[in-house]
């Protein structure tokens, strides 16, 4: 959605594992997010689009034939905050997440500040 310069955008998805040939099944997934942005001409072709977002993911327990692995499985919920710049039909960005909460594997694994970089050419 976005009103003039002001936009969100909002995505979920769920992946559903099957077993392997081992009949050991990895937890299906869920993940959502949501980022507000700012988009503003920062040149006569270039824009830039700072922005912050919310992030969350929960992965159910592996299993291993039908009964549940220990210490899998869980969720964390990350803040997000970035810049898009486009120009023409090329958008570089990058964003920090930091986790605000979280429980993996009952606190064996414990996400800590991560970041992310993309190159994106629309066609």
């Amino acid at each position: 959605v976005r009103i003039g310069l002001f936009g969100i955008n909002t995505a979920a998805n769920y992946k559903v594992n099957t077993a392997n040939s081992s009949n050991f099944k990895y937890g299906d997934r869920f993940s959502a997010n949501s980022f507000a942005y700012y988009q503003a001409r920062a040149g006569k072709k270039i824009y830039m689009a700072p922005n912050i977002g919310l992030l969350y993911q929960y992965t159910a327990p592996n299993n291993f034939t039908n009964e549940k692995v220990e210490e899998t499985g869980g969720y964390v919920a990350s803040a997000s905050a970035g810049v898009d710049i486009n120009f023409k039909k090329i958008t570089i960005g990058t964003n920090v997440q930091l986790p605000f909460t979280q429980n993996y594997a009952h606190g064996q694994t414990v996400e800590k500040l991560s970041g992310l970089v993309h190159l994106t050419y629309t066609f």
